[in-house]
């Protein structure tokens, strides 16, 4: 079905997804308009943000709407709504940054560009009395969800690096997804009814949000740490009769990417200071080529024999 809207409705041109925006706030946004204090925490997070987005043609407004739950989303053309429920939640800039930068996330992922375009097939589904093409539209719209749950983890993605570039700190920012957690309804404990509830939500659990969101702003973090970048530096794995591990960031226990026999050959990309996700080890942030395929990720220092330059 989504392809079938992609074939039949062209892209919109920036301007008429404004007009677009500019019709749902008139007609369309279910709360009322209010002010809040922290606007300007919002207006100030956006404007901070805007030198890193591609996509920069929209007029981007934030608007506060009247309503005791705590929630934020934005419509084609660039508005942004955040509840007063949850501007009176956050406690810093941080936290509201992560909110905020999710929804430019939507921008930049061209989300609402495409919950644009399903608009527009209903839009012409509805003149057109075609009453079977409308529900399976409608059908497209609220089960099957453009912005479905692997578009919300990439905008969560997209907010840490825009509030990072930003100047906003990304560690302090997870704790706006605690305040998802406290605020939205818990992941059952039974993995079962967790997964057959997954059905009925268009978003991730927060407890999955926050596990996703948390790997990435750790490898990020250990990356943009080091303390020397080689160039062109090879190492052998050594001393280790089974194949070495290499993970997606410096810890133990986090997930495991490749596996790299004995005897074979990396390039060194660089080495890292000391810091907390490098417990009583030394890493390596390596390359690995095997069948064409190439790896990069953390091994253990001490399994790799290598020159500095």
């Amino acid at each position: 079905m989504k392809r079938r809207i992609r074939k039949n409705m062209p892209s919109l041109s920036t301007n008429q997804l404004i007009e677009m925006g500019n019709f749902f706030h008139e007609n369309h946004i279910p709360y009322p308009l209010a002010e809040h204090e922290r606007k300007e925490w919002a207006e100030e997070i956006v404007d901070g943000m805007k030198p890193f987005l591609v996509e920069r043609d929209f007029p981007y407004h934030v608007y506060v709407v009247d309503a005791p739950i705590f929630n934020a989303f934005t419509i084609p053309g660039g508005n942004i709504y955040v509840t007063t429920a949850l501007l009176s939640a956050v406690s810093n800039k941080d936290e509201l940054s992560y909110i905020i930068g999710h929804e430019l996330g939507h921008n930049e992922n061209d989300h609402t560009k495409e919950l644009a375009r399903l608009y527009k097939y209903i839009e012409e589904k509805q003149e057109s009395g075609s009453i079977w093409d409308l529900s399976k539209a409608l059908v497209t719209q609220v089960a099957t969800s453009i912005c479905g749950k692997p578009d919300e983890l990439e905008c969560d993605i997209a907010s840490m690096y825009l509030l990072y570039k930003a100047g906003y700190d990304p560690e302090k920012a997870l704790e706006g997804i605690e305040l998802l957690r406290e605020f939205g309804e818990p992941r059952p404990e039974s993995e079962w009814e967790a997964l057959l509830m997954s059905f009925f939500r268009t978003h991730p659990w927060s407890e999955d949000r926050d596990k996703c969101v948390t790997e990435y702003v750790q490898e990020a973090k250990v990356q943009s740490e080091c303390e020397e970048i080689f160039n062109g530096v090879k190492g052998t794995v050594a001393t280790k009769s089974s194949p070495l591990n290499m993970r997606a960031y410096p810890i133990v226990k986090s997930k495991s990417l490749a596996k790299i026999p004995k005897g074979a050959q990396v390039e060194v990309i660089c080495d890292c200071v000391t810091q907390k996700y490098r417990p009583n080890r030394d890493w390596l942030y390596v390359s690995y080529e095997n069948n064409e395929e190439v790896y990069s990720g953390w091994v253990d220092k001490k399994y790799i024999d290598y020159e500095k330059n």
